[in-house]
């Protein structure tokens, strides 16, 4: 074990024991200097902003200000910590109850670690210019350089990772990740996948065999892919620089010759046969998959064992990012279908849109489908967000009605960003760069209490925006809100969620029914043994309660 005082990545342009990350492009763009306590909001900052020179001035001062002296003249082993039958350590700062077993290399590595969130690092790994959060777990010849990983992430079984932002509870296995920015909630476990310069903003799911920012098929490494969050493509999918996706975008098997960019979230998109324009099913997800929908955002919340949340993570899929991207999806299916054609005549079939990808374009199927749904899961939103804000709010017993006509006073902020996982207001980025310009934060503790602060205001704000998309959907204004409409509205709201009720219901029956699946046993008994039954899927049980519990709700709303 060895402490030497230069570390083994040097930059000219940043302190030597401060190394870079070439996150999100492999020419070094969008290079952001790695600190200890590095949290995807951080990332985002360093990352988006490089026309910005004064705020990467401040942002890179802050870092050396902050950190300088906390690397430069010796590693260290905090107590109750375990290192056995590792080759090379050097440079190592390893937190409380940290655990390194049987590695190969450790060079210029920041393990936290404590007694409640242990970080555990084994069985032939070799890190090299790491910084790892609480929780993580790394085995079986993980091969680490420049990186930089949240709590509660799991890099397993040959992974192959360089130049990257892994955000909390991720895990990473089996394949190639290259120069990525990737929010919290990232799976990618299987076999002969890669991911390069591509930025991820959560809750993604990479499959097996799918090429993801290959720049083989570019004429530079210097092509990016953005995409929003709940990122699905399907086995065997290749894309190409430079690319981009509205969120939860699920896409089908097949090589993507051309640049795409899908406005519209929630939809599925197939490649042609004759590999021209591509096909997009928006809404496809509300249509075809509610179950799938409903069941992530419930298990993403349970599988957050984090117990210091250092970063704010919005799971639901319906929250101010998703839903001003439905409200712009609707407009441009409005402006492609046009107004005379959405109010008077059938749903046209299809339509074309020129610019979903290069050369060929793209086939819209069924637009005016797809606006009814983005329309019922706007209300939606509406509704779960009016519960959750009453079963929230210290004033239950007040009127509801003058709560929300309060509430509507407030400043409603329009465009939404997503900043590593926390769904923040526009406004409030813009504020807080030029704050940093501004010399208003010490410290990044202080940004960081920043985000805290920004996520206290996050229920009411979030109300505010519902109240606003109310407005958006029936041409109300919330100020003329009265005591009747109210009942009417929450009157209605119960179709609403017992629609949604059964539309989780039935997407999930349908596999229980069809007949194919009946093919490999001998009957019913054989086959609910196997995959048991509808009657006692946990999931199902759980969204039956919380729609009723819902409905409770608006009752006692309405009672009061």
């Amino acid at each position: 074990m060895h402490n030497i005082d230069e570390l083994f990545f040097h930059h000219s342009d940043i302190p030597e024991y401060l190394f870079p990350v070439k996150v999100a492009n492999e020419n070094s763009g969008r290079s952001l200097t790695a600190f200890p306590d590095m949290i995807p909001a951080d990332t985002f900052l360093f990352y988006k902003f490089k026309d910005d020179e004064k705020l990467q001035e401040k942002l890179q001062s802050l870092t050396y200000n902050q950190y300088s002296k906390l690397l430069i003249d010796k590693g260290l082993i905090e107590k109750h910590c375990v290192i056995k039958h590792t080759k090379i350590i050097k440079n190592l700062i390893l937190k409380e109850k940290g655990l390194i077993n049987n590695c190969q290399t450790l060079k210029n590595c920041f393990i936290h670690s404590n007694h409640k969130e242990q970080t555990v690092i084994e069985d032939g790994a070799i890190i090299k210019n790491a910084i790892i959060g609480c929780g993580a777990f790394i085995s079986d010849n993980a091969i680490i350089h420049n990186f930089i990983c949240g709590s509660y992430c799991k890099l397993l079984t040959g992974i192959r990772v360089f130049d990257t932002y892994l955000g909390d509870n991720s895990t990473l296995a089996c394949c190639e990740v290259i120069s990525n920015l990737i929010y919290p909630f990232h799976e990618q476990h299987h076999n002969n996948s890669f991911l390069i310069a591509t930025t991820l903003l959560g809750q993604s799911n990479i499959a097996a065999g799918a090429t993801i920012g290959s720049n083989h098929n570019s004429r530079a490494n210097d092509g990016e892919i953005l995409v929003n969050r709940g990122f699905w493509p399907g086995l065997c999918t290749n894309l190409k620089h430079n690319s981009r996706f509205a969120s939860f975008s699920l896409i089908a098997k097949g090589n993507y010759d051309h640049e795409i960019y899908n406005p519209y979230p929630f939809s599925l998109i197939v490649q042609s046969k004759q590999k021209s324009e591509i096909t997009i099913i928006p809404a496809y997800w509300f249509i075809y998959n509610q179950y799938a929908l409903e069941r992530n955002s419930y298990k993403f919340k349970n599988r957050d064992k984090r117990k210091t949340k250092l970063q704010h993570i919005e799971t639901a899929y319906l929250a101010p990012d998703t839903i001003s991207e439905i409200i712009s999806a609707i407009t441009r299916l409005e402006e492609l279908i046009s107004d005379s054609t959405y109010h008077y005549l059938p749903d046209p079939g299809s339509v074309t849109d020129k610019d979903v990808m290069n050369k060929y374009g793209g086939i819209i199927q069924y637009p005016k489908r797809a606006i009814d749904y983005y329309q019922k899961m706007i209300e939606y939103y509406i509704i779960s967000t009016l519960i959750n804000y009453y079963q929230s709010s210290s004033t239950q017993s007040l009127n509801f009605l003058n709560q929300l006509l309060e509430i509507s006073k407030l400043t409603v902020y329009e465009e939404w960003i997503n900043l590593g996982g926390q769904i923040i207001p526009q406004k409030y980025l813009t504020q807080l760069i030029n704050g940093i310009k501004n010399n208003h934060f010490a410290s990044w503790s202080d940004i960081h209490q920043q985000y805290d602060q920004y996520q206290e205001k996050y229920l009411r704000n979030n109300l505010r925006y519902a109240l606003y998309c109310f407005e958006y959907l029936y041409k109300q204004p919330i100020h003329q809100l009265n005591q009747e409409d109210l009942l009417q509205f929450l009157n209605k709201s119960k179709t609403t969620l017992a629609d949604i009720k059964n539309k989780v219901y039935q997407s999930r029956k349908k596999d229980y029914d069809d007949p194919w699946r009946y093919l490999i046993y001998d009957n019913r008994h054989e086959m609910a043994a196997v995959l048991g039954t509808m009657e006692n899927n946990d999931f199902i049980n759980y969204f039956d309660d919380k729609i009723n519990q819902q409905l409770k709700v608006i009752d006692e709303i309405i009672a009061n």
